[in-house]
């Protein structure tokens, strides 16, 4: 009995690796670029978490929290659990209450660097939240 050897012939091989470059030629920058939109919504959505809990800490203490603190000390203080996903936060109230404000900041630290601003302004289209400066990401509204 006379045993026959089964194997890919060189041209399958090639053929299946150009194919699979073609593929990935396309796949790869897409891949990127939805990588890239997904940390710009997230730091959109920390930021307006931000918000609501200076809102909320202000309405058990009639004073806004913020000494100037990195995101440690916003998650401590504010009792969140913000993920800095190539991104930073920081948090200010000058002076604590009326009239004076917050300003929290979500400053993206990746390829394309922009910073996010919310204030003691009410969720508003076109006033919170809003991009400050950088690579302004097409979801954010100028300030």
């Amino acid at each position: 009995m006379i045993k026959k050897n089964r194997a890919f012939t060189m041209i399958e091989v090639i053929m299946t690796m150009v194919l699979m470059a073609i593929i990935a030629t396309y796949t790869i920058p897409n891949f990127y670029k939805s990588v890239a939109r997904t940390v710009e919504k997230d730091i959109m959505t920390q930021v307006s978490t931000l918000h609501a809990a200076q809102v909320f800490f202000f309405q058990q203490t009639v004073t806004y929290w913020g000494p100037g603190a990195d995101t440690a000390a916003i998650n401590t203080g504010l009792g969140l659990s913000i993920i800095e996903n190539q991104s930073t936060f920081d948090c200010d109230a000058p002076g604590g209450g009326p009239p004076a404000t917050f300003e929290c900041h979500g400053v993206a630290t990746g390829a394309s660097s922009f910073t996010i601003r919310v204030t003691e302004n009410p969720l508003l289209i076109g006033v919170n939240p809003c991009c400050e400066s950088g690579a302004c990401p097409t979801i954010a509204n100028e300030c």
